[in-house]
């Protein structure tokens, strides 16, 4: 079986090592011309950690950010509105930046499973239809590109995103 995944973030590259880990073949497509750390930092809970586990890069993880113990909300003036301490949950929660975690899983694919500078503009059934005319062939296919997905636009439309309200 062979799978293409069309995005090189977190998403797309833990599923490409997911994937993997149950012998299935994967492409991943990347638009970027190269994968390099963008973002800033990013809570893991101790339950995406429990998943980093079963991928096999939890220690990897663990080591490259910091164990958060609590969380605690502050008001514009300063002052605590609440604090908790977070529950032991069979995992730590983390705090790590984005860049390393990607990097972290990247580097448990080999190479020649990564197209970057290669864009997706739709799909056909389950091939990625690359922007060159050419086509990526798979058994399966995910969708793992971002804001501005290819294949989400072919799937719903063009819709702009909306802002929800949450601020961190």
């Amino acid at each position: 079986m062979r799978a293409v995944i069309v995005g090189a973030g977190i998403g797309g590259l833990a599923a490409a090592v997911a994937l993997r880990r149950v012998g299935i073949e994967v492409t991943v497509i990347e638009r970027a011309g190269e994968i390099r750390e963008v973002g800033a930092g990013l809570s893991i809970w101790a339950n995406a950690v429990k998943a980093l586990r079963e991928l096999g890069v939890e220690e990897q993880v663990v080591r490259l950010g910091s164990i958060l113990d609590r969380t605690r909300t502050v008001s514009r003036a300063g002052s605590v509105v609440s604090e908790m301490a977070l529950p032991q949950a069979g995992a730590p929660s983390l705090c790590v930046h984005r860049g390393r975690l990607q990097r972290c899983l990247l580097e448990q694919l080999p190479a020649s499973c990564i197209r970057t500078g290669t864009r997706c503009t739709g799909y056909s059934g389950s091939a990625a239809l690359l922007e060159d005319g050419s086509r990526c062939e798979g058994d399966l296919l995910i969708g793992a590109d971002g804001i501005d997905s290819a294949i989400r636009a072919q799937l719903h439309g063009h819709d702009s995103p909306r802002f929800a309200g949450y601020t961190c």
